[in-house]
């Protein structure tokens, strides 16, 4: 699961999803429904492993009540929390012991090499049928130089290349289209009530299960490249156009409207 949405009831409802069961009602009820699925899917002889993505966005009550409800589970599950190495530390703290010893094993995983990291962009590349030559050795080597080993710096780098390709109606990256992407600041998500600080994106820790989106956009790239470039430069032009400023109708006269029809 890799939009948990941070909240217990959130986690709840996809975890349903991903065991295929009714989401609806309250909590207590998919609590229910998600037991006696895991219990039927131990009878038969299956193993779980849940994997849950972006633990650590997910608030430390919320993994007490979800460490509840899998005390219910057959005792042969396993449960996989990918985070960053935040989570350890909140983990580690006294308040949190009952959650800590809970776990059995933690792994931190290393940044990858400069050849590592190249031979990860290209089997992603060969998964989807894209040439080596996509990109050019000289924005090949700026991603694998600006991602410095970490997994989620190199799919962001590509994936937002692919794009801004798409977007110049062009079939190979070059520089351009890495430097754009690279010059791009993330985005800060502003609340009327309070300020919320966002961790860093790769602040120490890798994903395990990255390549999925990456795929579905280069597969999009690939089949409608011409399309998608079509669609783009029509919601520029959407953006770039002046806004209608609305008509100032304070001189002139009341008018019934009754008296219009």
């Amino acid at each position: 699961m890799n939009r948990t949405l941070h909240t217990y009831h959130s986690v709840l409802r996809i975890l349903c999803d991903a065991f295929q069961i009714d989401a609806d009602g309250r909590a207590v009820r998919c609590e229910k429904r998600l037991i006696e699925e895991a219990r039927r899917i131990n009878h038969a002889g299956k193993m779980l492993a849940p994997i849950i993505d972006d633990a650590h966005l997910i608030d430390v009550n919320d993994l007490r009540r979800l460490r509840l409800l899998f005390e219910d589970f057959p005792k042969n599950h396993n449960l996989v929390l990918v985070a960053q190495p935040g989570l350890l530390t909140s983990l580690a703290l006294s308040p949190n012991h009952d959650i800590q010893s809970r776990v059995t094993y933690s792994v931190l995983v290393p940044r990858l090499a400069s050849d590592d990291m190249e031979r990860f962009i290209h089997r992603e590349l060969d998964a989807v049928a894209l040439p080596h030559a996509t990109f050019t050795p000289e924005a090949f080597g700026l991603v694998v130089r600006a991602s410095e080993g970490y997994l989620r710096r190199a799919r962001n780098l590509c994936v937002g290349s692919l794009l801004e390709a798409v977007r110049d109606r062009v079939r190979t990256v070059d520089l351009k289209q890495v430097n754009r992407v690279g010059a791009m600041k993330p985005r800060r998500r502003r609340s009327r009530h309070a300020q919320i600080h966002l961790p860093p994106l790769d602040a120490g820790y890798a994903l395990t299960l990255a390549g999925i989106f990456e795929r579905a956009i280069a597969a999009l790239w690939r089949a409608h490249g011409d399309r998608m470039a079509e669609l783009l430069s029509l919601r520029d032009a959407a953006m770039r156009a002046p806004k209608l400023k609305p008509a100032d109708n304070s001189g002139e006269p009341d008018v019934d409207d009754d008296k219009l029809f």
